[in-house]
């Protein structure tokens, strides 16, 4: 059974993901800190870590995370939507929710690749 036949043609067009080497040691559209976190952050960091249940799964739609941002930010929790790490799952999630079939989707160039991605779906 040839599978090919099953995906969008739209899919089908898509071109590998491909990352282009770089001089430059701050790649804004790559969404990279080019400076390492300073050893007191990271130390303050691995302890928190240690005391996080990571075998479990967070809270359903992060309310505690969403009101404790949503009080340094004085805005409402309702204003904050939490993704799962990666940028891609909100890129997504606003893709889906906001364009329609005939929407047309603006993005900078270069950019993260996932804009025109998800765009496409």
């Amino acid at each position: 059974m040839d599978i090919s036949r099953l995906i969008r043609k739209e899919i089908l067009a898509q071109k590998a993901y491909a990352v282009e080497k770089s001089s430059c040691p701050v790649k804004l559209d790559a969404n990279e800190n080019p400076y390492a976190l300073p050893v007191d952050i990271r130390d303050d960091l691995l302890e928190r870590l240690r005391n996080i249940e990571l075998n479990r799964y967070p809270e359903a739609g992060s309310p505690t995370l969403r009101a404790r941002m949503a009080a340094h930010f004085d805005v409402s929790a309702e204003e904050i939507i939490v993704g799962n790490g990666s940028s891609d799952e909100l890129i997504q999630i606003l893709c889906a929710t906001l364009a329609g079939p005939s929407a047309t989707v603006l993005a900078p160039f270069p950019t993260f690749v996932m804009y025109r991605i998800s765009a496409l779906n």
